[in-house]
């Protein structure tokens, strides 16, 4: 690498602050940045707290030093870099400060925030219902235990045909389907929790097909699961919830004889075409998934409201949880879903899932060397 001045350094400070120049993604300006900063890698984070919506790496993270940014208006994020020669003096730790301050105030970032403030306040919103639903559901766990043992203590001391035999037992079954309530409540609470653990596709959903043709006879599951594929970063269970939801859903909507079907891809996305999934999907090697039914279809205002409206349903039996745990889940684990449908013409969810393989791991400050588917 050629010689770099202060003069180059201070330029591109100035063209960042001032958003001149050619910058076609956050990725490209953090080449530009590694190249005049002589930088062995970079990154940006925001939120820095909470799943990010803007990730962003170029060469390793190991022995980062950290910057905070502060966008006016938005939470903190942060800025990291990893200087080639790991021992910067006092001028580099200014022009340092100076870059990150200049990044915070930057056109570019702002635009880039700018396109992703309404996914960070959806998963604000469902990490607040979360909690309330983790909360409320922690309290009733405890009612419904009450109500379900004493009932059962009642009932064994009556003979089966006492005639308040079998209303003991309809309070039993109403009790605990109040239980399963509860769970989907806990599962709405803790679908935030980060686990991206590497888990295998294939498996999970042959698992899950089999689950489906015994609880829906009538419908037909067509999945074709490539061997080998590779490894997604989200927990086993995690990644479960995800489809059991979606599955159910596509097969309670298919018709007497029609047809589920599931398959799935390798793609590296763009940024652009990242910012079509809702969630928190990133540019970098994806798994995608694409899970059709051929029911009646979703119109664009419920497609719109399902995954980040809990309680908004489509369907008379549910209680619209399903659908905000799997956006909780995705958006933790840099995931994303969109939905292709209309009315009369099936539904098609499309998954994207980070591969673990390509999944950067993000060193904490601490590890630092300086600082059809309807609504279930």
């Amino acid at each position: 690498m050629g010689t770099v001045t202060p003069t180059n350094r201070l330029n591109l400070i100035c063209q960042i602050l001032a958003g001149t120049g050619s910058v076609a993604s956050a990725t490209s300006l953090l080449e530009q940045i590694c190249t005049v900063f002589q930088l062995s890698g970079a990154g940006i984070r925001w939120p820095a707290d909470g799943p990010a919506r803007l990730e962003v790496e170029q060469g390793s993270n190991q022995g980062a030093i950290r910057y905070p940014l502060h966008p006016a208006g938005e939470r903190p994020g942060l800025f990291w870099i990893v200087p080639e020669n790991n021992k910067p003096n006092e001028t580099d730790h200014a022009f340092y400060k100076l870059l990150a301050q200049a990044l915070a105030r930057s056109p570019y970032l702002i635009s880039w925030l700018g396109s992703n403030v309404e996914a960070i306040r959806n998963a604000q919103r469902l990490d607040d219902a979360g909690r309330v639903a983790g909360r409320i559901a922690h309290d009733f766990d405890n009612v419904l235990l009450g109500t379900v043992g004493f009932a059962q203590l009642a009932q064994g001391a009556l003979p089966p045909n006492h005639p308040a035999y079998a209303h003991l037992t309809e309070s039993i079954q109403a009790a605990q389907a109040g239980v399963k309530y509860c769970q989907q409540l806990h599962q709405l609470g803790r679908a935030g929790t980060t686990r991206p653990a590497p888990s295998d596709i294939g498996s999970i959903l042959t698992r899950e097909k089999a689950r489906l043709e015994t609880a829906f006879p009538k419908v037909l599951f067509d999945f074709e699961i490539p061997k080998g594929f590779s490894p997604v970063a989200i927990e086993n269970g995690a990644l479960g919830l995800i489809f059991s939801h979606l599955l159910d859903n596509a097969a309670e909507a298919s018709p007497t004889g029609g047809t589920v079907s599931v398959t799935m891809e390798k793609i590296n996305l763009s940024e652009e075409e990242a910012r079509t999934y809702l969630g928190s999907a990133s540019a970098g090697e994806h798994a995608l998934i694409h899970i059709s039914d051929q029911g009646p279809g979703i119109g664009e205002e419920s497609r719109r409201r399902l995954f980040v409206e809990p309680f908004f349903t489509t369907k008379f039996r549910h209680r619209g949880l399903g659908l905000p745990v799997v956006y909780r889940i995705l958006y933790a684990h840099r995931g994303g879903v969109r939905i292709d449908s209309a009315p009369h013409q099936g539904t098609t969810v499309h998954l994207v899932l980070p591969l673990a393989i390509t999944r950067g791991s993000f060193v904490s400050p601490t590890q630092s060397t300086t600082s059809g588917v309807t609504a279930s």
